[in-house]
């Protein structure tokens, strides 16, 4: 749903996907869909800007990232984990305003996607990774998470 003519929708999320999270966590589920509700409301510049700072990744960030693979494997979250990539793969192109190619931004893009898919998940997982992992994995996107 829509208010003007050159805004976004902010749901784009199908029933699979609902039905998807209704099995995880509740907690857990409900800070994944806010976290992808507000990734839905950011604008193109504002995905560059994230990965900007994800770009170059600290030592953490990888090794939280490393984790958090795991931890999606261990917990067979496999299907999550490619619904939430979906997910901010669409609202990432709808900010792109469908721009050529990635949106307009190559590899800072990409990292801003990337950057998002693993946010997402490390709020689905929370309680499985340690404090500085999921500070780590967040980090790019410190303005969506305090609120």
């Amino acid at each position: 749903m829509t208010t003007a003519s050159n805004a976004r929708p902010t749901h784009t999320r199908s029933h699979a996907f609902r039905w998807e999270l209704a099995s995880s966590d509740a907690t857990a589920a409900a800070r994944c869909a806010t976290f992808l509700d507000r990734l839905e409301r950011l604008s193109h510049d504002e995905w560059l800007a994230i990965g900007r700072r994800a770009a170059t990744p600290a030592r953490d960030a990888t090794d939280a990232a490393d984790a958090l693979d795991a931890a999606v494997a261990a917990h067979r979250l496999g299907v999550t984990a490619w619904l939430v990539r979906d997910v901010v793969h669409t609202a990432a192109h709808l900010a792109s305003g469908a721009r050529s190619g990635d949106g307009s931004g190559g590899a800072t893009w990409v990292a801003a996607r990337d950057a998002a898919v693993r946010a997402a998940l490390a709020q689905l997982v929370r309680a499985r990774l340690a404090r500085a992992q999921h500070a780590a994995l967040l980090a790019p996107f410190t303005r969506l998470t305090r609120a």
